[in-house]
């Protein structure tokens, strides 16, 4: 999904910071696998659920963006079945 490919500006999103503990997008995590950052699967895959996570935090009750964490749930949903499949 769109919405999370790429870091976003932490200006528009005010408060995000107080509710996230660490940001994560698809590209970083890419980058991380990418570079060896992750020493096993449950590295990369707590990383990979934490920016659907963090959607549904943050957006999940903010009537303007709430379509935002809709979608975070479909993904964490994918990326949990992945999980599974590969175990």
């Amino acid at each position: 999904n769109y919405a999370f490919l790429h870091p976003f500006d932490l200006a528009e999103t005010p408060g995000y910071l107080d509710v996230v503990p660490k940001v994560m997008d698809l590209s970083t995590l890419s980058s991380n696998l990418a570079s060896g950052m992750y020493k096993n699967r449950d590295e990369f895959f707590s990383d990979c659920c934490m920016i659907f996570d963090n959607a549904i935090a943050y957006h999940g009750k903010r009537k303007e963006t709430k379509w935002i964490a809709k979608f975070g749930k479909e993904m964490l949903k994918i990326a949990q079945r992945e999980r599974k499949n590969l175990e």
